[in-house]
């Protein structure tokens, strides 16, 4: 019988008030964690799952919510959006105009 091959990321969720709704901005709205996925196709699907199950806005995801780490090192390697697309960024505070969309068979390596 073959193994499942061991998941090689870990995507970041955590979500807080949203303060244009007169929430608390430091209280968190949903459970904080880093998610082992095996793909970027799986970070995307993870977070956008969360999303939708807490019913967040993108005012209410943290600083670090889509970072996406290799679990082996720690080391960011690329950032899911609110609208659950991948880009080739460390966190959402790097993201410019031309930051690379990871599309296609890269996300399912």
């Amino acid at each position: 019988m073959r193994r499942a091959p061991a998941p090689k990321y870990e995507v970041r969720l955590e979500a807080f008030g949203n303060i244009d709704l007169g929430e608390d901005p430091t209280e968190s709205r949903a459970p904080a964690s880093w998610v082992s996925v095996g793909t970027l196709q799986e970070a995307s699907d993870v977070l956008q799952t969360y999303r939708d199950e807490y019913d967040l806005g993108h005012s209410n995801f943290g600083s670090k919510t889509g970072t996406v780490r290799l679990r082996s090192t720690g080391r960011a390697v690329a950032y899911v959006s609110y609208n659950g697309r991948v880009w080739a960024s460390s966190s959402p505070q790097r993201w410019s105009p031309q930051t690379r969309e990871i599309t296609g068979a890269a996300l399912r390596k």
